[in-house]
């Protein structure tokens, strides 16, 4: 056996290693990648812990004659044996079988590089730092650099000619990777290395988490929050650790303990792990107990300005719109706040009134001129409820403007577009608002009003069932009038 071989023999041993020890990992959970093919995005399983299959040697060579160059020896055995890279996240097409199938692209080849090769705690600088300024443009006149993707480890690059030609590169990390010399096989020990140790890791936490006291109100919270943020980690999965932080929680609260400026600020802490529903338990406590003892507008206003937002994200904008009232009312009879305070409480007072199909309350809620692009996206939405289409556009263009990757914006517009029948036009900002959305429920349902005005039923098909793959909720889709009629047609 070649000291290649046995090197390639050693990581397989060791990637089978890693796989056994994940399965037994009783907090694991499924992994989902969201996947963009032509132009869609849909949710699908993967093992993290794996590698993508062999390349057969034809889709190798048919690369290799592209480039005009043979790759590195030990490159091209781990591709052929071991597998075509890592799992490449939400970019399978860039694994090599993809590039030899659909031919090289200018997004494949990168010429700037931080280098695998980096000092022990030291970060990757840039191509242009390693080298002084006349030997890095020699290097990018003469190098190109094949992009192979890989999950949780960033991108990396094989340099294929050049004076650099050989070296493995790997892009935006901030770890250490291997030593001097590195090559693929060195790159993926490594990788086996980091998720072995994340699993131990697990192990050692679930080991060493005890039970809070409860009688101890601080530490029952502690505990809660604890879970909330390590809930991936947690025996049983994240929805189990959910409930056992509300369980927490609730046992604080009974407590009576707790000041009201902490109150106030685990509901600003529930509000950022989307725990909505124990949101509005702890603010109802927290104003309950503002009735009992000093307290300041800011902690009550706090209070009001999240339950309004967590009443909205339980499909209770009712509810929401007082909470958003007593926050202004408490805001403004403070004398200093935050700039951008009032506008924030304005676009939660103008959702609930959307939600609620009063777009003219919302338009009064607001702030004629605001500067945020939530504030203007949530006034664009009203505008173009109220029938206002010209002063939605303007809005949505601020927004846009503000952040030009606003996918809202972009769907608002898309809406507009399509009611003035602009087919081509609300496609192309539908797809892509859709790009920048982790869950684009809503950009569906438009492209699919867009294939139906269209007649462009096969592709309604198509893109329905790439959705079936997904979590998607279709509902809205299967009761919406318009495609009611097609939608189970589509989907035979």
């Amino acid at each position: 056996m070649t000291p290649l071989s046995e090197r390639l023999a050693q990581l397989r041993n060791r990637l089978g290693t890693l796989r056994e020890f994940a399965r037994r990992d009783p907090a694991a959970v499924p992994h989902v990648r969201v996947v963009q093919e032509k132009g869609f995005a849909y949710e699908e399983p993967f093992d993290p812990y794996s590698l993508n299959p062999s390349v057969p040697i034809e889709a190798l060579e048919s690369v290799e004659r592209e480039l005009g160059t043979r790759l590195p020896e030990s490159f091209r055995q781990f591709l052929l044996e071991l597998g075509d890279g890592g799992h490449a996240g939400p970019f399978p097409e860039w694994n090599l079988a993809s590039v030899a199938a659909s031919g090289l692209h200018e997004s494949h080849i990168e010429d700037r590089l931080g280098p695998a090769v980096i000092p022990a705690g030291g970060t990757p600088p840039a191509l242009d730092d390693l080298l002084d300024e006349e030997q890095a443009s020699s290097v990018k006149a003469r190098s190109r650099m094949l992009l192979m993707p890989c999950y949780d480890l960033s991108e990396y690059g094989l340099i294929v000619d050049g004076p650099l030609g050989g070296q493995l590169y790997l892009l935006n990390s901030t770890e250490p990777v291997c030593g001097s010399g590195a090559d693929i096989i060195d790159l993926f020990s490594h990788w086996v290395d980091r998720k072995q140790q994340s699993l131990r890791e697990r192990e050692q936490r679930r080991r060493e988490r005890r039970e809070p006291a409860p009688t101890d109100a601080s530490a029952l919270c502690e505990a809660a929050f604890r879970l909330y943020s390590e809930s991936d980690n947690f025996e049983g999965g994240p929805s189990a650790a959910r409930q056992q932080a509300e369980s927490y929680l609730r046992q604080m609260l009974a407590l009576k303990a707790m000041p009201l400026d902490v109150l106030a600020r685990n509901c600003e802490r529930l509000w950022s792990h989307w725990a909505h529903a124990m949101l509005v338990e702890v603010g109802q406590a927290a104003l309950e107990q503002s009735r009992c003892e000093p307290t300041t507008r800011a902690q009550r206003c706090t209070v009001h300005r999240y339950m309004g937002l967590a009443f909205v994200r339980l499909g209770q904008p009712a509810a929401a719109v007082p909470h958003f009232e007593n926050a202004l009312r408490l805001l403004n009879e403070q004398q200093r706040f935050p700039a951008d305070a009032r506008e924030l409480i304005q676009a939660g007072l103008g959702e609930a009134h959307l939600a609620l199909n009063q777009p003219e309350g919302a338009i009064a809620a607001l702030d004629p001129q605001p500067h945020g692009f939530w504030p203007l996206r949530v006034l664009g939405d009203a505008y173009r409820m109220a029938g206002k289409p010209q002063q939605a556009r303007d809005t949505y263009q601020r927004s846009i403007q503000c952040y030009g990757g606003d996918p809202h914006s972009h769907l608002g517009l898309a809406e507009l577009d399509l009611s003035e029948g602009n087919f081509s036009a609300a496609e192309q900002r539908c797809r892509r608002a859709m790009k920048c959305m982790e869950r684009p429920l809503r950009t569906y349902l438009c492209l699919a009003r867009i294939f139906v005005r269209q007649g462009r039923l096969l592709e309604l098909s198509h893109m329905l069932g790439k959705l079936r793959k997904s979590r998607l909720d279709l509902e809205l889709m299967r009761k919406d009038p318009e495609l009611a009629p097609h939608f189970i047609e589509a989907l035979r």
